[in-house]
């Protein structure tokens, strides 16, 4: 079965984003909307918020693109 716990009976809806994509076909939110309320987690890499982009409830990921903490980087 693949990994999974049953069979499948039917496809997933597909759902419509209300996102807009870039020529690149990279996706877009209007951040004007993104609103961050809670800091959830915070790691060597990102920080996870709990957030709002318009009405819902979403949660926000920043990466950190420093590499001063990144572990992989061994003088």
């Amino acid at each position: 079965m693949d990994g999974l716990c049953c069979l499948l009976s039917y496809p997933c809806r597909k759902v419509k984003l209300t996102a807009t994509a870039d020529q690149h076909g990279l996706l877009e939110l209007d951040r004007s909307q993104l609103v961050r309320t809670e800091l959830l987690n915070t790691g060597n890499f990102d920080d996870v918020f709990k957030g709002k982009y318009g009405q819902r409830d979403v949660l926000i990921k920043y990466v950190q693109l420093d590499n001063e903490n990144c572990s992989f980087n061994v003088e």
